[in-house]
């Protein structure tokens, strides 16, 4: 159960745009030093996951809005992008620091779509004719 004293705006935030953990860290690791521009492996390096993984939280960060990106060459290199949710993204920051244990909380108690999306494939349905 989420904490009662986060704002509704935080906990919104969560919902809307933090699926796990990892993806939380890559967001507080680029808004902490929101200057810098990291490269997928180096990312990779600094959280100890793959480059595979680090690069999907990069991207998908992007596609939230809450990060960009330049090219150069065959290398993507990404940093934080202040926008609408960067006040919210601050007030995160320190709750995760204050209260981490009801940020994770919240993180893991959200619904996950794919799991729905891959229960949903099996549900039995009636053909149209016999609604």
């Amino acid at each position: 159960m989420p904490s009662p004293d986060l704002s509704d705006q935080l906990k919104q935030f969560v919902s809307r745009s933090i699926n796990s953990v990892e993806q939380l860290e890559v967001l507080l690791l680029l808004k902490r030093d929101a200057q810098r521009e990291w490269t997928a492996d180096a990312l990779s390096r600094e959280i100890s996951t793959s480059r595979y993984a680090a690069e999907g939280r990069l991207l998908d960060l992007r596609a939230r809005g809450l990060a960009t990106f330049r090219e150069d060459g065959q290398l993507l290199h990404f940093r934080y992008l202040a926008g609408a949710d960067d006040a919210v993204v601050t007030e995160l920051a320190a709750a995760y620091v204050e209260r981490r244990t009801s940020i994770i909380t919240m993180i893991f108690s959200k619904p996950n779509d794919s799991i729905g999306s891959f229960a949903d494939a099996f549900r039995l349905r009636r053909p149209p004719e016999q609604k």
